[in-house]
């Protein structure tokens, strides 16, 4: 697995948002809450049709409202220019620049808490923790939408040092 360090100009993000119970504890329900939500955004149209979207790719934040909290927030949808008058369910999420640990998980979701977890190693192993507003990211484009071995996607941790 490849892991890089890369810069992210802020973004916002328009589509839907629930808080689950990440994958890495043991009461985890991220899997369910997760896929409802993309099921949503995958009928892109409700989204990509507001005014001032970007169109694809399709993105995942997930960011904390409290430190320790064993709940986080999880936002799936696309990027926009401006907040447009929001159909009800929808909200948006403010993502501000910073400095990221990338790496590409490959094939199924199924391995994807192996992946995060890697991630999180290698970025403490380099000696880099979390900003106090940190967000993870995930990036969906066509390598996701091609279902099989080579299906792929682009996870980011938010890091600075300390």
């Amino acid at each position: 697995m490849e892991f890089e360090i890369v810069e992210r100009d802020s973004m916002l993000i328009v589509g839907w948002q629930a808080r689950f119970v990440s994958s890495l504890l043991p009461n985890a329900n991220n899997s369910r809450v997760i896929g409802e939500l993309w099921e949503k955004t995958f009928d892109l149209p409700a989204v990509s049709d507001l005014s001032g979207s970007l169109g694809g790719p399709l993105w995942g934040v997930i960011w904390e409202d409290t430190p320790d909290a064993e709940e986080l927030n999880y936002l799936a949808g696309v990027a926009f220019s401006e907040v447009p008058a929001l159909p009800e369910g929808m909200t948006s999420r403010a993502v501000p620049a910073q400095t990221y640990a990338k790496t590409t998980h490959r094939g199924s979701l199924k391995g994807l808490k192996e992946t995060i977890e890697q991630l999180h190693h290698w970025v403490d192993e380099q000696g880099y923790v979390a900003p106090a507003n940190w967000h993870d990211l995930e990036l969906y484009d066509d390598r996701f939408l091609q279902p099989g071995p080579d299906q792929a996607f682009d996870y980011f941790i938010s890091i600075q040092r300390p």
